[in-house]
């Protein structure tokens, strides 16, 4: 998920995405190169912390529907993100004696039939 912040005053775009092999979730921003106060005095605040849909190009993102804007990334596709954090994602409740894991992206539980999603 692509959502639109204010970071330390910089307008930055957040990504989030699970972990493939271990139950986490990556959240890494990146910047945009512009301040939010200049963001807010020319365009408002109604996009911010809005979820953002890809762009045509790599580092280009969206505004959700009807507006027309479009962010780019501060260098576009080769931008570092400029803060990472990641929180674990918790194992879900099941019966006393059912096994779960931690594959592709999620959790899954060990039935008769065999592995099921959880």
């Amino acid at each position: 998920m692509n959502r639109l912040i204010d970071h330390n005053g910089q307008l930055c775009i957040a990504v989030t995405y699970p972990g493939y092999s271990d139950p986490v979730l990556t959240t890494s921003i990146y910047p945009t190169g512009l301040r939010v106060a200049d963001y807010v005095r020319s365009y408002g605040d109604e996009h911010i912390g809005a979820t953002l849909t890809d762009g045509r190009f790599p580092g280009f993102y969206n505004a959700p529907y009807p507006s027309r804007l479009e962010f780019q990334l501060q260098d576009g596709g080769a931008t570092l993100p400029i803060d990472n954090t990641r929180e674990p994602i918790p194992s879900p409740k099941v019966r006393n004696g059912i096994a779960t894991r931690w594959i592709d992206g999620r959790w899954e539980k060990c039935l008769k039939r065999g592995w099921v999603p959880a």
